[in-house]
């Protein structure tokens, strides 16, 4: 029952009786984590706007012998994001980022990279609000973490490293880029230009810091959230629910 204090994201709350709280965090020492915050709702001192969506608060909690749910202690605020539930661009966003994270990382997987790129992505939909072209950048950071981050620097079939635009294509269900005497009759494609296939292969590996010099025109920023969300669709086996609510009242 060792007690653990550490920063975390809020990804999410929902009620729990009359006077409790069950939240969703992101922990930088523990990964994503289920807890009870006892009395959260109708505590005056105790958890006030804490565990609002977005937020970056510090947080004390353990796991009480024989349970599967945390106990969180106590909690304070470092960093509120008011505007990620208060603007639905970003609203939405930050809904893609949570689900991506739900989906990709079982709970109490420790990653602090998870945790950073999480909150720093986050930080800046609060800031500069819906910025489409980072969040894509972001997304396949999110998934180079996980382990199933598709390959743009090469032909996946051929390790060809030509970089003719008119010669590469994204195949889902590859897993990356494909040149063109590799494509198949049955490849399902979407045909990248030479800048995007050059930006996504230096987004998948330089800083995190520098993911924001990275700069996408309108057509790279289409390619781009057209082969990721094809991509996550083949290895998730569904589309995720942020992503049919972004098409229908963002896009």
């Amino acid at each position: 029952m060792r007690s653990h204090e550490s920063h975390a994201v809020v990804l999410g709350t929902r009620d729990m009786g009359e006077s409790d709280l069950l939240v969703e965090l992101l922990s930088r020492d523990t990964g994503r984590i289920v807890g009870v915050a006892k009395a959260a709702k109708k505590s005056k001192r105790r958890f006030v706007n804490t565990f609002d969506l977005g937020h970056l608060i510090r947080v004390k909690y353990y796991l009480p012998r024989g349970r599967e749910l945390f106990l969180i202690e106590d909690a304070s605020l470092i960093n509120p994001h008011g505007r990620l539930a208060g603007d639905l661009p970003s609203m939405a966003y930050t809904a893609l980022v949570i689900e991506l994270v739900r989906e990709l990382f079982p709970e109490t997987e420790r990653s602090t990279d998870l945790f950073e790129t999480t909150a720093l992505i986050l930080s800046i939909l609060n800031e500069r609000g819906a910025r489409q072209d980072l969040l894509w950048l972001f997304v396949l950071r999110i998934l180079k973490i996980s382990g199933i981050v598709p390959l743009f620097s090469a032909c996946v079939r051929c390790r060809s490293r030509q970089a003719d635009a008119a010669d590469r294509f994204f195949v889902p269900d590859a897993g990356g880029v494909v040149c063109g005497p590799c494509i198949t009759p049955r490849d399902r494609t979407i045909e990248l230009s030479c800048g995007t296939v050059t930006a996504l292969s230096a987004a998948t590996d330089i800083p995190i810091e520098r993911l924001a010099r990275i700069a996408l025109t309108p057509a790279s920023l289409s390619q781009t959230r057209d082969c990721l969300l094809s991509f996550i669709d083949h290895q998730l086996g569904k589309r995720m629910r942020s992503v049919d609510f972004i098409e229908r009242y963002i896009s």
